[in-house]
Formats: structure tokens, C-alpha cells, sequence
């Protein structure tokens, strides 16, 4: 194998990293088909889930329209969950802004400090 290629692999690794997630299954009890997912940081936590049979209680909303759904936590309903979202991307939105602009003033402050000793 070429250095060539060698460089090529390390680099693709690194680009495209790969991740185990492990994850613990919840399927509705009434046969519904709808289930809902949890992330878990290793095999033994999921495991040790599974084990002590804890059961979930989620809110369903379905999307007609494209034959899908999400599930929710039980205290939340389609205004929370979409007030949720909302307040999160206006944050992201925000901080997107403020780093614009934090830029734009640093760029403005250089290029005076520039153009003053030219």
C-alpha cells in the first residue's frame, strides 16, 4: 500500500468517523406500531433498562399527511412542543447573528486601524 493511499484512508476516517449508539427500543403495548427510542451511552446502561422493565409513558401526535408521528413527553402537547421549538431556534438564530455581527465589527475595527496607518 502506497503512502498515497494510506493518507487518503486516514483522511476519509476522519471525515467520516464512525459511532456506536446504543439505543433502548420502547413499542407501544396496545400493538399500535408506534415506538418510541432512547439514546444510551453504553450496551450495560441499556441493558440494565431493559431489565428493571421500566415503562414509558409518551403523547403520540400524528402527521397525517406524510404518514408519520412523534412522540412527546406526557406533559406536552402540539403548543408546547411547537413553543419549544420555536424558542430554540430563535436562540440559534440569535447566537447566528451575533457572531455575524461580532465579525463585521472586528473586520470594521481592522480595516480602520489599516486604512489609519496607510
Amino acid at each position: 500500500m502506497s503512502w498515497e493511499r494510506k493518507c487518503s484512508l486516514s483522511v476519509l476516517a476522519w471525515v467520516n468517523p464512525t459511532k456506536t449508539v446504543y439505543k433502548v427500543d420502547y413499542p407501544d403495548v396496545s400493538g399500535s406500531g408506534y415506538q418510541w427510542h432512547e439514546q444510551v451511552l453504553s450496551r450495560d446502561q441499556g441493558q440494565d433498562m431493559v431489565d428493571a422493565g421500566r415503562m414509558v409513558q409518551r403523547r403520540v401526535l400524528s402527521i397525517w399527511d406524510k404518514g408519520t408521528y412523534i412522540t412527546l413527553e406526557p406533559e406536552q402537547d402540539a403548543q408546547s412542543y411547537t413553543e419549544g421549538l420555536k424558542q430554540k431556534y430563535t436562540y440559534t438564530l440569535g447566537m447566528s447573528a451575533a457572531y455575524i455581527l461580532i465579525y463585521l465589527g472586528t473586520w470594521a475595527v481592522l480595516w480602520n486601524i489599516k486604512r489609519g496607518k496607510a
